[in-house]
Parts: structure tokens; C-alpha cells; sequence
């Protein structure tokens, strides 16, 4: 891996939102109730390459199978003409045994008004609705999300002002595992001792369950699923990091990083399990800045920060970046959310205390170990696909990331390890991209914790106060100046780790607060009547 880090970091990016509208299904779905008959083209997986992938350790739990296609747009039937003239085009793509399906175009671009639809032949499951917004690469290559189902169909729709060239589908990957088809049931296929995020447990600490995301790692002929967490940096600037593990990109390449996915928001929204997969927010492709070295964690602490290639945007959801602490320490009460087998994300709780072990008997403290511990719903442990994800203490802040154990649903009582972030910061060299630090601390601040923040500048914890609408500010030399529709009111100025830097009142609305002494950074201004807050952050 070490080979394509540095080249990475340098890559051309070229998407810039979320992928795909789960909130816009098949605009045929509400048009009619039956189809024309359609072309249809079969693949087959190899059931040999099925064991191959099934074989491989240290990697991604690895659920898909890539089966080389030659289909063709031309293949397609035209199915309808709308009255403004826009086309409907169908295939019908089957591939027996699978749980689900992921399509690679080539030669393919969606021009303006055009739209693309991927869904099981039952309509109860579909990926899209993608648009001109998610050409994500210029060379015209393009990775659907899954659908679940052995028959998918692809439905095409092209706008009376365009005219498409004839791409192809040139790869499908065949799900042989990871999902659940055929009854309904969308979600992974986790083991039955797990417990939804959505259950008590999984309340104690909400940064962490927010910032949590699948990860859905492709490669040229597999793809497979992981755990990361978005995480914060010192300067407070939104920077989309995801920290994962460092064997979860075993098997990839350079050119792979911008086809991963990550899912967040993909959990139950109750402590049962839901009926259907319930929908997430979606973002495509990353970039690798550090990674911790080429093994596994038998010499070094595994862990692999990733930079999405997406601008994340407080409209489409108020994301959580989750705080730090690289302290040297063990720690009591850990919690760890997670999507084992890529299911619906997961908590798992431990009472005990955290104790410094080596991973591979080489380099002795690089993981923390742990047991985990009976809650009221269950006995949630890890699985296959919680690889990478977040150990927080019981201050919700990140202190490892999972690289494997022998906990499981059938050994209750076995022990996990998870990279301890204190050794992830600077323990496995000086170069930028084998440490945490110049990444997450840009300031060279020296700070041990960093605390959670919103996207919208807000730090996890500070106040429950009713939200209203921000301040309004302005900046003249080294004064800052705040008005507040309420007249009458406290003044608190907090620094990105959460420390309160300033204090005063006012009787009017206005008020102006010398700066001469601040540090140059990101502050959080919060305003506090008797039953009413605002806030905003400023950078100065």
C-alpha cells in the first residue's frame, strides 16, 4: 500500500456531493403497474473465485465477486416515449445465486436531464436516482451501488435534447454474501447477539454513534465492507477525514480509492430491526494520506486515514466529527459502534478497563485489549466488517480503531484489539503520511484531546439550550462585533477543544469583544438567555 499512498494524496478529485437520491425512486414506478417484455442478459459467477474471496484474511470482509459483462447500450429496449419526447430504456440483468448487484459502466457520462435507476425486479429495493451531479470521474467509468436480487433492471431515461453514445456495462458484482435478499430484509446478515445503535445502550454516547459510517471498499474483483469514523481536527475547518483500518484497503490499488463508499445514517431508527434497509446518506470515492505501514498490525497500530472526496454541507445533514484523546492511558466503560458483516451499524459496550498488548507478539503496546460486556438488549460483540471502527472512552472521544479479535456471537467472552490512537499519532515515523499529526493537529497546537463538533460549528455537549437562529457578527481591526435580536444576554466564547476563552454580559443587543489576545483559530460564539441560545463559529 505504501506504494499508492503518496501518489494519491495528489490525485484529481471530481465529485463534490452525495451520491445518488434514495429519496427518488423509478419515476416508472408511478406511471404504470407493468412492463413490456425487455432484453435480458445473464452472468454467471465463478464459484471458484467465490471460495478465493471467501479465503482472504486481513482484509475487508469481502462479500462480492466482479463477473466480467460485455453489455451494451444497444442492448437496451426502448420502452417508452413521454409526451415531452424524453426515452425510457430497460435492461434486464440476472445472475443466479446473488444477493445483490453492483453495475460498472464505461464510456458513460449523464448529460443534463438524463437519469439512471438500478432496481430489483419486486421494486422494493433500487439504487439512484443519479444525475449529471454524479459523473464522478472523467474518464467515463462509473460504479453503481448495490440492489438487492438475482434479476435487476436498469432503467435508463434520456433527456429529447440528447443523444447517448452506446457505453457498457462491463462488470457485475455478484453479492454471495453481506445481505439478505428475497424475503424483504435489506440489511446485512450480523450475527444474533448484536444490538442496534438505536437501542439505550447506544445512547450514552452520540458523537461517536453519528460519526460512524460503513464503508463499502471495491476493488477490481471484489468488493467487501469496513467500519470508519469521521473524525475532528484541532482547527475545526470540516475537514471530511475518515479513520479506519489499515488492512481494510488489503487488495486495493490507486486507482480503486474513488469507487469506495461510505454510508452514513445506516442504522435502525428503533432498537429492532427494521423490515427494510432503511436509507443512508451515501458519498463516493476518497483519498489516503497516512496509513500506519504494509501489514496487518503485527508490527504497528493499523490504522488508514482517508479524506472523502466529497464537500459535506450542512443542508443535507448537520454531520458529526467525532473528538480525539491521545493520551497514554488504558481506559474504563469503552463503547464502539460499528456495521459487522456491513449491517445496520451496531453498539458494543465493555465495563472493564482497557490493557496495552501487541497485536502480532512484535512491537509490544500498539492495541488496547478488551472483553466486552451483557447489556439489557444483549451481548453485542464485533464481526467481520467491524474492521476499522472507533473505541471511545467514556468521554466519547476516540482512543483506537479495531484491527481483529476472537469475540464473536459463538465466544462471547473473547478478547478484541483495537490500534491504540496514542501510538496512530506519531509512534511509526516522521513522514506525513505514516502519523496522524500533521493531519489532525495542522496547528502543531500540541493538544492531547480534541473535542466533537458539528459541521454547523456547534461542540458536542456544550449546552441544551433551545436552538435559535445564529448570530449576526462582523469583524473591525481586532474587535469583534455581535448583535442579538434579544436584548439582554450572556456571552460565552469557547475554543475548538471546548475550553471557554471569554465570558461577559450584555443589557443591549449589541456588543463588541476586543480580540488583541485571542490566537488565530476557529471559535464557537454562543449567546444565552434565560431560555433561548444562539451560536455561531468564526474564524479569526
Amino acid at each position: 500500500m505504501k506504494q499508492f499512498i503518496f501518489l494519491l494524496i495528489f490525485s484529481p478529485v471530481f465529485i463534490c456531493a452525495q451520491f445518488g437520491n434514495r429519496n427518488l425512486p423509478p419515476e416508472s414506478w408511478t406511471r404504470d403497474g407493468k412492463y413490456v417484455a425487455i432484453n435480458s442478459k445473464e452472468v454467471l459467477a465463478d464459484p471458484n473465485e467465490i471460495h478465493k474471496l471467501k479465503a482472504i484474511e486481513h482484509a475487508s470482509y469481502i462479500c462480492a465477486t466482479a463477473i466480467p459483462a460485455q453489455i451494451k447500450f444497444s442492448d437496451f429496449s426502448l420502452v417508452e416515449i413521454l409526451p415531452n419526447n424524453d426515452k425510457v430504456y430497460r435492461l434486464l440483468i440476472k445472475s443466479p445465486g446473488a444477493l445483490g448487484m453492483m453495475l460498472m459502466f464505461e464510456n458513460f457520462k449523464l448529460d443534463k436531464g438524463a437519469k439512471l435507476w438500478i432496481y430489483n425486479k419486486e421494486k422494493t429495493h433500487f439504487a439512484g436516482m443519479y444525475s449529471e451531479k454524479d459523473n464522478y470521474q472523467t474518464n467515463g467509468e462509473f460504479l453503481s451501488s448495490y440492489v438487492l436480487g438475482n434479476e435487476v433492471i436498469v432503467e435508463y431515461l434520456e433527456s429529447s435534447e440528447i443523444h447517448t453514445v452506446d457505453f457498457s456495462i462491463t462488470k457485475v458484482y455478484h453479492y454471495f454474501r453481506g445481505l439478505k435478499s428475497g424475503n424483504g430484509n435489506g440489511f446485512g446478515s450480523s450475527g444474533s447477539c448484536m444490538v442496534n445503535a438505536a437501542c439505550p445502550e447506544g445512547a450514552i454516547k452520540p458523537a461517536a454513534r453519528a460519526a460512524t459510517c460503513r464503508i463499502r471498499v471495491t476493488g477490481p474483483s471484489f468488493s467487501g465492507f469496513c467500519t470508519g469514523t469521521l473524525i475532528s481536527n484541532t482547527s475545526g475547518d470540516g475537514t471530511p477525514y475518515i479513520i479506519s483500518a489499515n488492512h481494510c484497503s488489503a487488495k486495493s490499488s490507486l486507482s480503486d480509492l474513488i469507487n469506495w463508499e461510505f454510508d452514513f445514517l445506516f442504522e435502525s431508527p428503533s432498537c429492532n430491526n427494521p423490515p427494510i434497509e432503511p436509507s443512508a446518506l451515501t458519498y463516493k470515492g476518497c483519498t489516503a494520506l497516512a496509513y500506519s505501514g504494509t501489514d496487518n498490525g503485527e508490527n504497528s497500530s493499523d490504522f488508514l486515514l482517508l479524506k472523502l472526496n466529497s464537500t459535506l454541507l450542512t443542508a443535507t445533514h448537520d454531520f458529526t466529527f467525532l473528538g480525539w484523546d491521545r493520551s497514554d492511558n488504558n481506559y474504563e466503560n469503552t463503547v464502539c459502534y460499528h456495521h459487522p458483516k456491513g449491517d445496520i451499524k451496531k453498539v458494543s459496550t465493555s465495563s472493564g478497563f482497557t490493557s496495552k498488548v501487541s497485536y502480532g507478539n512484535n512491537v509490544p503496546n500498539t492495541h488496547l485489549a478488551l472483553t466486552w460486556t451483557p447489556t439489557a438488549k444483549g451481548y453485542s460483540v464485533t464481526e467481520e466488517g467491524s474492521s476499522g471502527s472507533g473505541l471511545v472512552n467514556n468521554d466519547g472521544l476516540l482512543v483506537g480503531t479495531l484491527t481483529g479479535g476472537s469475540a464473536s456471537c459463538d465466544n462471547l467472552s473473547g478478547v478484541d484489539m483495537y490500534g491504540r490512537f496514542f501510538v496512530h499519532w506519531d509512534k511509526f515515523g516522521t513522514a506525513n503520511d505514516r502519523r496522524l499529526k500533521p493531519w489532525l493537529d495542522p496547528g502543531n497546537t500540541g493538544a492531547t484531546i480534541s473535542k466533537s463538533l458539528k459541521l454547523s460549528g456547534a461542540i458536542v455537549g456544550i449546552s441544551s439550550h433551545q436552538l435559535e437562529e445564529k448570530l449576526m457578527y462582523s469583524f473591525n481591526l481586532n474587535h469583534l462585533k455581535i448583535n442579538w435580536i434579544n436584548s439582554g444576554y450572556d456571552i460565552n466564547i469557547y475554543n475548538f477543544l471546548g475550553q471557554k476563552v471569554y465570558q461577559t454580559c450584555t443589557n443591549s443587543e449589541e456588543l463588541n469583544v476586543d480580540l488583541a489576545s485571542f490566537t488565530k483559530g476557529i471559535y464557537i460564539v454562543e449567546a444565552l438567555n434565560e431560555n433561548k441560545r444562539a451560536v455561531v463559529k468564526i474564524s479569526w
